[in-house]
């Protein structure tokens, strides 16, 4: 059986705890906290100051935050039962960095288990949360009576239209997946092409002058223009990947990620691209007429 628990005032103490930070840092934010409380609770963060206060004090709320009673004894006799658990949350990295990393770490230290991956199952959005997407933000809004398995979206173009009310237009899009489809539907019809190019450019010189560097310079065409060419194939390869629409990590990582993890592919890749055979001997090259010759070593 596959179990989804809940995190925040599920199984840890968050509006108790989030009204002591409230309580202890409302002075510093001219009382604009105690006046806001509820919006808070709900993560409407739509003033500057709340958004300031969430990104400074939001990894202290998820470190400090008290775990429930008898939770780690649910966890386990789930776990004894054979049930899959998945922790479910829409903690994003909209107004702080690593929301998944301190929320699994915080659930790993507690329970004294290795976390499932906490984002992986959960790729849905609830009513007014939000997600940021390629400087787009994007809110998630009730039902569509017309539909009921799609969700109404509201498209802002940045932070600044998102606090003023200034949407770009309210979409219909199916619920189940929402934020997978949500990126979808912005690659499709907002993402200028301009800039898909200049991710590959900056992909493509990370791949040549770090990533795979040591394995071109050490080929038998070393040459810049073929490994150029060759760095803007992979790099398309990477535009396509799971890994590169992951939000949780920098590009860089995802990419430098992605090509540990797929490390044969691109050495086959690269032997087919410079017209080595992949089965023959590593100094067997193939001519452009088929013919393969063999490097065995240098004329004196």
């Amino acid at each position: 059986m596959k179990i989804g628990i809940d995190i925040d005032d599920t199984i840890t103490e968050t509006s108790e705890y989030l009204k002591v930070l409230i309580s202890k840092y409302d002075k510093e934010y001219s009382h604009e906290l105690s006046l806001s409380i509820e919006k808070i609770m709900r993560g409407i963060l739509d003033t500057p100051k709340l958004q300031k206060f969430y990104h400074d004090h939001a990894v202290e709320l998820i470190r400090g935050v008290k775990l429930k009673d008898d939770v780690k004894d649910s966890i386990d006799y789930l776990i004894q039962e054979g049930c899959e658990r998945y922790f479910i949350t829409s903690r994003s990295d909209m107004y702080f960095g690593n929301a998944y990393k301190e929320t699994k770490e915080y659930l790993d230290k507690k329970t004294g288990f290795d976390t499932p991956d906490i984002m992986q199952y959960f790729e849905g959005l609830a009513i007014n949360d939000r997600m940021q997407y390629k400087g787009y933000i994007i809110e998630a809004d009730d039902l569509n009576l017309d539909n009921p398995k799609e969700n109404l979206v509201h498209i802002y173009e940045n932070e600044q239209d998102y606090i003023n009310g200034e949407e770009i237009e309210t979409v219909s899009l199916n619920t189940v997946g929402l934020k997978q489809n949500v990126r979808e539907y912005i690659d499709e019809f907002y993402i200028d092409k301009s800039v898909i190019e200049s991710e590959k450019a900056y992909f493509t010189f990370v791949l040549g002058y770090d990533l795979l560097n040591d394995m071109l310079t050490k080929s038998s065409t070393p040459e810049n223009d073929i490994s150029y060419d060759f760095c803007n194939m992979i790099a398309e390869d990477f535009l396509r990947s799971e890994e590169y629409k992951n939000e949780k990590y920098s590009s860089y990582e995802m990419l430098e990620s992605w090509v540990s993890d797929n490390k044969d592919f691109i050495r086959k890749e690269h032997s087919l691209f410079i017209g080595e055979s992949i089965d023959k001997d590593d100094k067997t090259r193939m001519l452009e007429d088929g013919m393969y010759v063999i490097d065995l070593g240098y004329r004196n």
